[in-house]
Order: structure tokens, then C-alpha cells, then sequence
């Protein structure tokens, strides 16, 4: 038989039995959801840290230089002031250096009142791991040229890729509970599939009579489990989306400064990915049951009661 006949002979079959299809892909829907909401809050998440620094005008680049040891030659405190600053500012590596929190003004040995803070912000001229990483580690050197006893640097990708990382781990962990919810609907599918072999023995038989080769019949069934997994996969995204609706009302529970954020952000792509591997699942699952319809006797089949 061709597969689009396979395909929509399996569809028709799944519809003699509307209730037992629906209560599996039910089953197989929770983990969808779970996983596809988990997908959708790492995806707000990430979102809303980014807006957060854009609006804040805090760039990735932007490095916070803390001095905070005093220098036992002098016993006075290690600050920035003018001299500190255009050192810093000379670097190749960097663009711009600001104030992060001014202190006051000190005088210097001429007698020339000048601002100091005991931090100051560096930002990079180029974007990325590397650049900041090569920016730093000159930020050190120089510093330490300058007599600093301790001090700290403190980069603004480095707390962002620390947010990521947190928003991350809790994606991951949702993402396994809906897997295992997942993974307790694959029982579901097989006895699913089980019972749907037993019950159409005889139809089985007579296919098989007719001239249907094992290969179709165990098709056949892989294409019913495969719908299956599709049903199921679609219900979940559509339930998650349909709480996906309710971005206002979270945003408002949890009196966010945007009321406008979308916590929840479903990705189309993920979402038909998500399906797809429900689909895969479940014809894996069915892949037993369709091995044993195919392996079945016509003769044995046909006298079944």
C-alpha cells in the first residue's frame, strides 16, 4: 500500500476508538505542556534580563573596578582620582571610564583639589568573552603597576551570563518533569497499541489474507502511534499557549516595573520541535505492538473468536 493510504487508514482507525485516543494523548499533552512551558519561561526570562540592561543603559561591556585594600606605604585607602582614571583610560583595550559611585575630592600634593571613588566603571571597546577577558586582565596589570593592594573586577557579562545560567538550570529542571511525565505516557502508547493489536486480530488476519505485506501492517500501527504522539503534542502546545494569554495577569501578580512583559514566550520553532520529538517518541513506543501485528499467523489470525 502507499504511505498516504497507510497514513490515512491509520487516521481512520484512531476514530473508531475517539475516547482511548484521546485519554493517551492526553497523557502525552501534560509533558507538552510542562516541557513547552518550560521552553516559553526560559525564553521570557532571557528576554526580560536583556530589556532590563538596555533600559537601564548598562552595557555588556561595561566592567565595575572595586578598590577597596589600603596601601600600607601611604595607610590611606586605594582610590580612583584623575591620574588612576586616565592610566585606565590609555589602555588600548578600553573605551571609556566613569565614576560608579563618587566619594568625595582629595588633595593632591600640589595642593589641586581633584574626584575620587573608590570604584570606577571600565568599558570595553569590543563586546564578547574574550574582549572582556583581555580587557580585564590589562585592567589588572595596571593596577597592579599603580601601587593597588587588592581590588576586584566585576563584569557585567559576567553577571549576566550568571542570570542566564540560573534562568537556565530552572528551564532544565521543568523541562525533566515534563520528560518524565513524558516517559510515564510511553506505557500508555504501548498498552495502547497492545490492546489495539489484540482486539483487530481477526482484522489483521484478513488483511494479511488479502495480500497486505508484513511490512504495511507494522507500518499501519507505527502511523496510528505516530498520530498519537502528534495529538498529543499539539494539545500541549495549545494549552500552553492558551496560558501564554495570561502574561498581564502575571506581570501584575508580580508587580513588575513593564507591565507589558511577556514572562512567557512560546518559540514556534521550538514548539514544532517539541512536537516532532513526540511524534519520533511515540513511534518508538508503538514499535513492539506494530512488530507482533506483523509477525501474526493469517491462518491463526482468521480463526481467532
Amino acid at each position: 500500500m502507499k504511505r498516504i493510504d497507510l497514513i490515512n487508514r491509520a487516521r481512520r482507525n484512531l476514530k473508531q476508538s475517539r475516547g482511548r485516543t484521546i485519554l493517551t494523548s492526553l497523557a502525552i499533552a501534560v509533558g507538552a505542556t510542562t516541557i513547552c512551558l518550560a521552553l516559553a519561561a526560559g525564553n521570557g526570562g532571557r528576554d526580560m534580563i536583556t530589556k532590563q540592561m538596555e533600559n537601564s543603559g548598562i552595557s555588556p561591556r561595561d566592567m565595575t573596578v572595586h578598590a577597596g585594600g589600603m596601601n600600607p606605604e601611604t595607610e590611606e585607602y586605594d582610590m580612583f582620582c584623575a591620574p588612576e582614571i586616565e592610566k585606565l583610560e590609555s589602555l588600548e583595550q578600553v573605551e571609556e571610564v566613569f565614576f560608579d559611585s563618587r566619594y568625595g575630592t582629595m588633595t593632591d600634593e600640589d595642593g589641586n583639589e581633584t574626584d575620587c571613588a573608590y570604584s570606577v566603571v571600565v568599558r570595553a571597546k569590543h563586546e564578547g568573552r574574550s574582549s572582556i577577558d583581555e580587557t580585564s586582565i590589562a585592567i589588572s596589570r595596571t593596577l597592579e603597576d599603580l601601587g593597588f593592594v587588592t581590588f576586584f573586577i566585576q563584569s557585567e557579562w559576567d553577571r549576566r551570563e550568571g542570570t542566564m545560567q540560573s534562568i537556565n538550570v530552572a528551564q532544565w529542571g521543568l523541562i525533566g518533569f515534563g520528560a518524565l511525565a513524558v516517559l510515564a505516557s510511553i506505557f500508555g502508547v504501548i498498552n495502547t497499541q497492545y490492546i489495539s493489536v489484540l482486539e483487530r486480530t481477526r482484522e489483521i488476519g484478513l488483511m494479511r489474507a488479502l495480500g497486505m505485506r508484513r511490512r504495511d501492517i507494522a507500518r499501519l500501527f507505527r502511523y496510528e502511534a505516530a498520530w498519537i504522539g502528534f495529538l498529543g503534542g499539539l494539545i500541549g502546545v495549545v494549552i500552553a499557549w492558551l496560558i501564554t494569554l495570561a502574561n498581564p495577569l502575571f506581570a501584575s501578580f508580580l508587580e513588575l516595573s513593564d507591565p507589558s512583559t511577556r514572562l512567557l514566550q512560546i518559540n514556534i520553532f521550538q514548539a514544532l520541535i517539541l512536537i516532532a520529538s513526540l511524534v519520533i517518541v511515540a513511534v518508538l513506543s508503538g514499535w513492539f505492538p506494530a512488530r507482533k501485528a506483523a509477525k501474526l499467523d493469517p491462518v491463526e489470525a482468521l480463526r481467532t473468536e
